[in-house]
């Protein structure tokens, strides 16, 4: 990158400072190779500009939770137990239900460095006076072994 800015800049500065004259059909071909490669120059460099210009930095948050289990049973979700999360995302598999005001859908919720998506919501989340994540386990038994724990949560916010 730095390189290239070298090249343009030098080239901006001979063809400036009048080092080929236009009226040798010679120089006038390497002016126009060298316009041509200082066009090319400029093309990568907004290249590389619009790619720098699309990273996004999801912010990181930590936080104290208390942070809770559940099982995508009919003990623990009905009358909403038909396999799916809130957002419509397979029950069985490993996730999160958080108040979607809090910590949006699609976030990211590590507890205890294992990552969960955040793919669902409930009502004792939501009326939560204190940020509370319920963490979905396959079974009732691993949600009620789990029980509720105070825990310092990393939140990738999406």
């Amino acid at each position: 990158m730095r390189e290239l800015i070298i090249v343009i800049l030098f080239l901006g500065l001979v063809i400036s400072a009048g080092a080929w004259r236009t009226d040798n059909i010679e120089n006038a071909e390497e002016i126009a190779g060298l316009v041509n490669l200082l066009h090319d120059c400029q093309d990568q460099l907004d290249l590389a500009k619009a790619r720098v210009d699309t990273v996004v930095i999801n912010p990181v948050i930590k936080v104290n939770a208390l942070v809770t289990a559940y099982a995508p049973d009919s003990a623990s979700c009905w009358p909403y137990n038909d396999g799916f999360t809130a957002t419509m995302k397979d029950a069985k598999l490993p996730g999160v239900a958080v108040d979607p005001n809090r910590i949006p859908f699609g976030s990211i919720v590590v507890i205890d460095g294992v990552p969960y998506e955040a793919d669902d919501t409930g009502h004792a989340m939501r009326e939560a006076n204190q940020l509370h994540i319920d963490l979905r386990f396959p079974t009732r038994e691993e949600a009620l072994a789990f029980g509720r724990q105070e825990k310092v949560v990393e939140v990738i916010l999406r």
